[in-house]
């Protein structure tokens, strides 16, 4: 029998298109915001729900598009980087060895990806289709990153930008 993940048993069978549209965004939620406030996790999953409402093809069309969209290997979203550190809690959020510390953002992670998905929590950001960690300045993400990104809002370590392309 085939492994699906889930919530309860979320390890990664090698190919994201096992995943469900709502297990492939907690992943990314947990990815990138597993250390956040619960509002700055919806926000980072309404980054995601947006760029796909965007339906513009360098976002990707659909969840899986947007989420796992790279170019050689090189991820929109760094926590999927084979190289990056994240990548490894992602791919099993509840594995032995990880702290309870680290359990239960994935179920908050998850319970997120579900309400953002049925439309059970509405956007924190303003329509943001970018986001960073305060690590990187406002400054190099609107020049260089993206320039001319529209800053909404910071809601915990996380910036939202609306596109500068868009009204």
């Amino acid at each position: 029998i085939k492994h699906i993940p889930s919530k309860e048993n979320p390890k990664w069978t090698g190919n994201f298109d096992d995943d469900s549209e709502t297990l492939i965004l907690a992943r990314l939620i947990f990815g990138e915001a597993r250390n956040q406030p619960k509002e700055a996790m919806i926000g980072v999953g309404y980054v995601i729900k947006n760029r796909v409402k965007a339906n513009k093809g360098y976002f990707g069309v659909n969840y899986h598009d947007v989420i796992t969209k790279n170019s050689n290997e090189i991820y929109q979203f760094s926590s999927f980087n084979p190289t990056d550190s994240n990548r490894k809690v992602l791919i099993d959020p509840l594995t032995d060895g990880v702290s309870e510390i680290t359990k239960q953002p994935w179920f908050t992670a998850y319970d997120v990806a579900s309400g953002i998905i049925n439309n059970l929590l509405s956007d924190p950001t303003n329509g943001a289709v970018f986001f960073h960690s305060s690590d990187l300045s406002q400054e190099i993400f609107t020049t260089q990153s993206v320039p001319g990104a529209i800053f909404t809002k910071q809601i915990g370590d996380m910036l939202f930008y609306r596109d500068p392309y868009e009204n």
